[in-house]
């Protein structure tokens, strides 16, 4: 129990390793005062830390903490559980081709006064490329994939092969569907270097908040690539686009800002569809 920060610095021919024992469960319970910034930081760099349970145990959501600060370049968050924290991950810009992986992050975030607050992943980047693969994201207060900034930057994104669903029903009265997007791509400076592929998301209706690329109307932004995603929920573009690319995607649900007939090579359909699909992610 407490709070904890790792600034050790690795190199890329000697990483260091934080990993649970085999068959142990590690849980750090960051049930204690302290910055509600500040849960369980990394700095430093080169460092990997695997199969860690991260939460807060006390029953306040208004008192939780952060769950996950990533600010270390080089560095690995791989396979651990993250929930009941303020937030999920926060992935930032200093954290430079830095990754995310295998994680399962849900009920985190608090209800604001008009709103959930709280993302499964904050994240912003200015240099290299961030990799966000193969976690599962449900539930929580705020949003799953949160990919925005104001006054930073949001560029270079590698987002593969991740689930999410039902974002935001950990909101009183939401339980039902979820009011929170699950994956938004974009702030009030430029989208640059993303790319989303073979992810796999739900919602219980055609409405239901999903997929949002862009979000100043007036921002111009410049390239975004998505490969063999299937969406289930709504989809949407905002702003001013320099190229898009779109292969291979299976979409059921509303549209907004994206024409079907621009993008020939993919599925597209208003109504949930009617048979299950099985996906093996290895």
């Amino acid at each position: 129990t407490g709070r904890f920060k790792s600034e050790l610095d690795g190199t890329a021919e000697a990483k260091i390793v934080f990993a649970a024992e085999p068959g142990a469960r590690v849980t750090l319970d960051l049930n204690v005062p302290g910055d509600p910034d500040k849960g369980f930081v990394i700095e430093g760099s080169w460092t990997e830390f695997h199969g860690l349970e991260i939460t807060h145990s006390g029953t306040d959501r208004e008192e939780k903490p952060g769950g996950v600060e990533i600010f270390g370049a080089n560095t690995r968050l791989v396979n651990s559980v993250i929930h009941d924290t303020l937030q999920g991950i926060g992935f930032w810009s200093t954290a430079v081709d830095a990754t995310v992986y295998g994680n399962v992050i849900y009920n985190n975030g608090v209800e604001g006064p008009t709103r959930g607050h709280g993302h499964a992943i904050y994240t912003q980047n200015a240099q290299g490329t961030k990799h966000i693969a193969n976690n599962i994201i449900f539930f929580g207060f705020g949003y799953g994939i949160h990919v925005y900034t104001e006054t930073g930057s949001i560029q270079g994104f590698d987002i593969s092969r991740n689930v999410w669903f039902r974002t935001g029903a950990s909101r009183p009265g939401e339980s039902s569907v979820g009011t929170s997007e699950g994956c938004l791509v974009g702030g009030l400076q430029p989208v640059d270097r993303v790319r989303l592929i073979g992810n796999h998301s739900w919602g219980p209706e055609p409405s239901a908040r999903n997929l949002t690329l862009g979000w100043g109307g007036e921002v111009q932004n410049r390239t975004v690539t998505l490969i063999d995603n299937y969406f289930i929920g709504r989809a949407g573009a905002q702003g001013l686009w320099e190229s898009g690319t779109f292969e291979g995607n299976v979409f059921h649900g509303e549209l907004s800002g994206i024409d079907p007939n621009d993008y020939p090579d993919n599925t597209w359909s208003s109504s949930l569809p009617t048979d299950e699909r099985v996906v093996l992610q290895r």
